[in-house]
């Protein structure tokens, strides 16, 4: 219980402090500027079926659905990273040798620097299939996207990673359906739950 007297037009500093922390977050909120590529970025590209997606159960009209393509100068899978309007903002490529870390390659890269925590993959192309359905599946990968296509289940999302941004979290929740949680086998339930709890 506060018993004290504050002089007129006086702060505490705890107020201070949450006065500079809360313009900081703003501040943070927007700072990302999203870079929208015309649709002729994916020219540099060629499309074709991938026998690496094809063997691990992405079929062929899945492949074309998502822009499964191959970049020969860079030995890359890439396919296109869109917005929720379906704007490409990025690439994003697997390397297609399995001795990349002997090499020192990273398996994956974004051909364009985006901010993925404000994307989840698979929105713009499972749209509809997500408005009608009862609930929404989000994995890890791209990929798990791209499997679930090939077995007709449309519904699903990717975070792009084992944790949920909060950008991510907002538009989950205003899709206003069950979240279902299908995180690789190496996340603990520990992990999932944390998550669940958000």
């Amino acid at each position: 219980e506060f018993k004290g007297t504050v002089k007129k037009g006086e702060k505490s500093n705890s107020y201070e402090f949450l006065k500079q922390f809360k313009r900081s977050v703003n501040k943070n909120i927007n700072t990302y500027e999203e870079t929208i590529y015309d649709e002729s970025f994916k020219e540099r590209f060629i499309r074709k079926d991938c026998k690496l997606f094809y063997d691990d159960g992405v079929h062929s009209e899945t492949q074309d659905k998502f822009g499964v393509s191959y970049d020969i100068l860079d030995n890359r899978i890439v396919f296109p990273i869109r917005n929720y309007e379906g704007k490409i903002v990025s690439f994003k490529g697997r390397i297609n040798s399995e001795d990349y870390k002997i090499n020192g390659i990273p398996k994956f890269i974004y051909y364009y620097p985006i901010d993925a925590r404000q994307y989840l993959y698979g929105y713009y192309e499972n749209y509809y299939d997500i408005i009608l359905s009862d609930d929404v599946i989000v994995g890890e990968s791209e990929k798990f996207v791209q499997q679930l296509d090939s077995m007709d289940i449309h519904n699903t999302l990717s975070i792009s990673k084992k944790v949920i941004s909060e950008e991510q979290l907002n538009k989950l929740i205003r899709l206003h359906k069950d979240i279902v949680l299908a995180f690789d086998k190496d996340v603990t339930l520990q992990d999932i739950f944390i998550e669940c709890r958000k």
